[in-house]
């Protein structure tokens, strides 16, 4: 081959690999893109009422809630609406620092606070109901909320940082106190709750204690987690059930654990 024509070939076979080699670089650079959602960030500049946000969900007509350390906010995808405490409201939220929040069955919403018991968002949207007492005359005004959940009776839940658990008939807000000493609970810390679709609850204390409530007749049942030291040093964090009867406790500090399917 001429010495002219083998240079010809050798430059367009270089531009040719050179063009793949781009090629693929791209495709690359595309898919990573691709697979990497693109976040927005919202803060107080575009009108949430405080950069933490403690806890979140979707409620059945579409607006996002979102409980921060000052105050209850509601979100259109456009706008936040913010509810906060005021003292020359009784109806407005009993605190502004919001722990979780619920969206029962009948589409009503449940805020838990901190050091301000339970709040429920009346059919207006505007005016809270607290929930004071319990059946049995204790003060829960200032409780700390720490979850909330729904059983498959349709019982609201509510654990609480001291004073145990409440039951609250989502119908008639009367509240049922279980605790340590009436009803022989590990604990009145409970940091996180779960019902199953099997008739229990399942609660997960400060202490890395985790526990099963039998909701027929609060029948109380330890559970022990297969830790290598045997006890877990911190708080369970997230207790949940899943689809398969699956239970995951999450901890501090000893990882994750999964029960079988049961």
């Amino acid at each position: 081959m001429p010495n002219g024509l083998w240079k010809i070939v050798s430059n367009h076979f270089q531009k040719s690999v050179q063009t793949a080699i781009l090629l693929f670089v791209l495709a690359l650079v595309s898919l990573y893109s691709a697979a990497q959602p693109a976040f927005n960030q919202l803060s107080t500049s575009d009108g949430l009422s405080h950069n933490t946000v403690m806890d979140l969900l979707q409620d059945s007509k579409g607006f996002l809630w979102l409980g921060t350390a000052d105050g209850l906010n509601r979100y259109d995808g456009e706008r936040f609406q913010v509810y906060r405490r005021s003292a020359r409201d009784a109806q407005s939220l009993s605190s502004n620092e919001i722990k979780c929040l619920l969206e029962d069955r009948q589409h009503r919403l449940w805020v838990g606070t901190n050091s301000g018991g339970l709040n429920q968002l009346d059919s207006s949207g505007v005016r809270f109901r607290h929930l004071l007492r319990t059946v049995d005359g204790q003060d829960i005004a200032m409780a700390t909320i720490t979850d909330l959940a729904q059983d498959q009776a349709g019982g609201i839940w509510a654990s609480t940082n001291g004073q145990g658990l409440l039951l609250i008939d989502p119908a008639t807000r009367r509240v049922t106190q279980l605790t340590a000493a009436k009803n022989g609970l590990p604990s009145n810390f409970i940091h996180r709750i779960c019902p199953d679709r099997a008739g229990n609850l399942w609660l997960g204390d400060q202490q890395g204690r985790v526990t099963q409530l039998r909701l027929t007749d609060y029948r109380i049942t330890p559970v022990t987690l297969p830790a290598p030291d045997t006890a877990i040093a911190g708080s369970i964090m997230t207790i949940r059930c899943d689809s398969r009867g699956r239970l995951w406790v999450g901890t501090q500090g000893s990882g994750l654990f999964r029960s079988e399917a049961g």
